[in-house]
């Protein structure tokens, strides 16, 4: 297993056993080191729980990017959604 603070990282595991905090703690760890485009994947169902952890317990803002408003944006001529944010 890689470690979380290489150049990328995977965390799966069981329900409840704690990915969000040990995402967060990497994602406090990268941002401290002034690494701005990180991305976590999670399952459709646990977006929304997700980010309100990652707020609640580490004041990380997120941004919640489904398909529909990647693929509006792509239409749009901007191929890369994450520029939105550093404008």
């Amino acid at each position: 297993m890689c470690s979380p603070l290489s150049e990328e990282a995977i965390l799966a595991d069981e329900v409840g056993l704690e990915k969000t905090i040990e995402a967060g703690l990497v994602l406090a760890q990268r941002y401290a080191e002034r690494l701005r485009k990180l991305i976590v994947v999670v399952p459709a169902s646990l977006r929304l729980q997700g980010a309100m952890e990652l707020e609640e317990k580490f004041h990380c803002l997120s941004v919640i990017l489904e398909v529909k408003f990647f693929n509006a944006i792509a239409r749009q001529g901007m191929p890369n959604s994450f520029d939105l944010h550093n404008q």
